[in-house]
């Protein structure tokens, strides 16, 4: 596994297992610069704490709101979307499942971050 990516999937995420994930790109990465969205795990009481709480290495900045064009993820979904969804028949639940984490683990996206910090 490199250092330059991390996937990790839950089968269901909360304040909790966000935070146990913040503890574990710690480990792996150490001080952090992390962008991302405001979704209510990302912005819980718990994760503010632990941010606060934590400040000498990490630091967190939240994309806007409504608008998707600076979220970087939402090309990588869009790409997982045309690629693995629209384009591909999963005659079972499972194996869908199973080609998304594929496509997730090997896929190497490509995006210029200043595209998305010059808005």
């Amino acid at each position: 596994m490199n250092r330059r990516h991390l996937l990790r999937q839950y089968p269901k995420m909360n304040g909790q297992i966000f935070t146990a994930f913040l503890r574990l790109l710690k480990q792996r990465y150490g001080r952090l610069v992390l962008l991302i969205d405001r979704a209510p795990w990302h912005t819980s009481t718990l994760v503010k704490a632990y941010v606060n709480e934590n400040r000498s290495w990490l630091r967190v900045l939240y994309f806007p709101t409504n608008a998707p064009e600076m979220n970087p993820v939402e090309e990588c979904w869009r790409q997982m979307k045309n690629d693995i969804v629209g384009s591909t028949f999963h005659p079972t639940f499972q194996q869908l499942k199973n080609n998304l984490t594929r496509y997730l683990r090997t896929k190497r996206y490509k995006h210029n971050p200043l595209k998305y910090l010059r808005h």
